[in-house]
């Protein structure tokens, strides 16, 4: 790829990962460890591109104090992200590995509605960071649309995308 990639992400979410000696249903469980990351398809993917060499940024609608955590997280992991605010708290994500039989549980949070202010922003966003695209690079939307954005936010995503050549 001689471009950069350039990931859209209007549902991410801070995953936490817990290790777990083994996993009892009903019962209280204490990890050995817990780590954070800053997650949800379109930085997962940014993250793995980043890892692999390839030149990322990413465009990403968040909110609140967790929206705050995601941002700092994914500033530690050198992640170059572009904020918006989704004007709702954004979800979390755990994922519980029994390290006795390796398997994984994930419990995922439903992903928040985003005030009637947002789509404005993140259009505008949008706008601004497709205004630098090459004709290189390659546009990855992934993840879930919120309630709250319009029923077209991925085709006008696309179409922004796709006049920037």
């Amino acid at each position: 790829m001689t471009g950069s990639l350039v990931c859209v992400s209007l549902a991410p979410s801070l995953d936490r990962y817990l290790r777990l000696p083994g996993l009892t249903v009903g019962a209280v469980n204490r990890p050995s460890t817990v780590v954070e990351r800053a997650g949800g398809k379109g930085l997962n993917v940014a993250r793995t591109a980043w890892a692999l060499g390839v030149p990322v940024r990413s465009l990403v609608l968040a909110g609140g104090g967790t929206g705050e955590r995601l941002r700092r997280l994914a500033g530690a992991q050198g992640l170059a992200v572009m904020w918006v605010d989704g004007g709702a708290e954004t979800r979390q994500c755990s994922c519980l590995l029994d390290e006795t039989t390796g398997e994984l549980t994930e419990v995922y949070e439903p992903v928040s509605p985003v005030s009637a202010s947002a789509w404005p922003r993140f259009a505008d966003a949008a706008e601004d960071a497709f205004a630098a695209l090459d004709r290189d690079d390659v546009v990855v939307v992934s993840g879930r649309v919120p309630a709250g954005m319009p029923a077209d936010a991925l085709a006008f995503v696309a179409g922004r995308a796709r006049s920037a050549g």
